[in-house]
């Protein structure tokens, strides 16, 4: 059994113990990629993660928060995808892939039937997530380059199911 099939998906609120598990690690890494420090960084992800109008997902594997991510709701038709993280010890195994397809569900569930994403240039894998997974760039390589976010977005199907702990 891998890391994948033991894990428990979790809803929470932001201000969740979880929830802080996950935008603390992701704030670290941030800081490690971009500078500044890493309590810069958790406060401007805690303003993102929003509880109104979105959903905050944590996966929990033996009581520890490996993975999660969030959305907000943009319109209602598109919700915006934020804070997704998996932790250092548990890369590589399909994670943030199945954080992604567990969001789309959530989102899909809600109403919404458009997901975006914008990413910074120092996040090569999370390029690579998005592209694998359906979603078109926003912007033309040289746009993107000179701004140095890069945005996606991506339509999602109804009828996606997601079992979620509350």
């Amino acid at each position: 059994m891998t890391v994948a099939d033991s894990l428990q998906l979790i809803r929470v609120r932001r201000r969740d113990p979880l929830a802080r598990t996950v935008l603390s690690g992701l704030a670290i890494e941030y800081s490690h990629r971009y500078g500044g420090t890493s309590c810069h960084w958790f406060s401007t992800l805690t303003t993102q993660a929003v509880d109104a109008g979105g959903a905050f997902l944590v996966a929990v594997a033996d009581g520890v928060a490996v993975a999660g991510g969030a959305y907000r709701r943009i319109d209602e038709q598109t919700a915006e995808l934020t804070c997704i993280w998996t932790s250092s010890t548990s890369r590589r195994r399909g994670l943030a892939r199945r954080m992604l397809v567990d969001l789309e569900a959530d989102i899909a569930e809600q109403g919404h039937r458009r997901a975006v994403v914008t990413t910074g240039p120092r996040e090569p894998e999370a390029h690579g997530l998005y592209l694998d997974a359906g979603y078109r760039p926003l912007a033309a390589g040289s746009d993107a380059d000179r701004t140095g976010l890069h945005g996606f977005d991506k339509d999602i199907p109804a009828g996606a199911s997601l079992a979620v702990s509350a």
